[in-house]
């Protein structure tokens, strides 16, 4: 949905252009444009084109760590190291994360319209971790991400998913759960970070153990109905940005007025 006076409208382009790079599995980078007429409330778009392009990426978790259903490319999944945090995890993810970020540049550099969008989008369990992040871990792993995204060029948006993220809570009174997190990313000199629970699990959510009187039991995935996240946001730089269950996003281009995005 765009938003913005009829002669702001009319004084820029018709049309909105955005180009999406997907990770849809371990091992394939997959590069989708799409583009369409919008208008005030809709913005209609049609795949363009899809050009597979190979990577060697793998998730972060591994096959012990990843139900048998949860996908059919579990053959390309490979163990991480074995580590006892999730921080430690940190630097193989920025390092994932890097090399797509290059590759979003690379294909918005081919771009010649102002008002096209260019995302990158991981697929749905890229950032699952062997042991969830706790609140202090993430807002390290954002900062960092946070620094990325200052550098690279407006207009260019990352999808980042999904993250495991412990909230406030008791292990001995069951009263610690697991967000399921993504961030969407307006790159630029002051990046806008949204962050994005889930508002419910999938069965092919990865399930975290622990153990409470002796017994092996798995932490709850908190749930828009019975859980709020009244508790603090990422902090990055004396910044918070809120956690929310809200997956739609208000983003403006970089030639252009605003618009809503879900």
């Amino acid at each position: 949905m765009l938003l913005g006076s009829k002669e702001q409208q009319q004084a820029l382009s018709p049309s909105v252009r955005i180009q999406d790079i997907v990770v849809v599995a371990p091992t394939y980078l997959y590069y989708t444009q799409h583009s369409g007429e919008v208008n005030q409330s809709q913005a209609e778009a049609n795949v363009a084109g899809q050009h597979e392009i190979s990577t060697s990426l793998s998730p972060l978790i591994g096959d012990r760590y990843t139900s048998a259903e949860k996908t059919a490319d579990t053959r390309f999944y490979r163990p991480v190291e074995e580590v006892d945090s999730a921080s430690a995890a940190i630097p193989r993810i920025m390092a994932t994360i890097q090399p797509l970020v290059d590759r979003a540049c690379l294909e918005h550099e081919k771009v010649i319209d102002p008002n096209t969008i260019t995302r990158l989008v991981t697929n749905e369990f890229m950032f699952f971790t062997k042991v969830p992040f706790e609140l202090a871990e993430f807002d390290d792993l954002q900062a960092k991400i946070f620094e990325l995204a200052e550098k690279t060029p407006k207009n260019i948006h990352l999808i980042l998913s999904s993250f495991a993220v412990f909230t406030p809570g008791s292990v001995t009174e069951e009263t610690k759960k697991i967000m399921n997190v993504v961030v969407y990313i307006e790159c630029g000199p002051e990046p806008i970070l949204n962050f994005c629970a889930k508002q419910s699990s999938s069965f092919l959510d990865p399930k975290y153990p622990y153990f409470l009187s002796g017994k092996e039991r798995m932490f709850d995935y908190i749930n828009s109905i019975n859980d709020r996240l009244a508790f603090a946001g990422v902090m990055i730089d004396g910044k918070e940005y809120p956690y929310s269950y809200n997956n739609v996003f208000y983003v403006k281009q970089k030639a252009a007025f605003p618009f809503t995005l879900a």
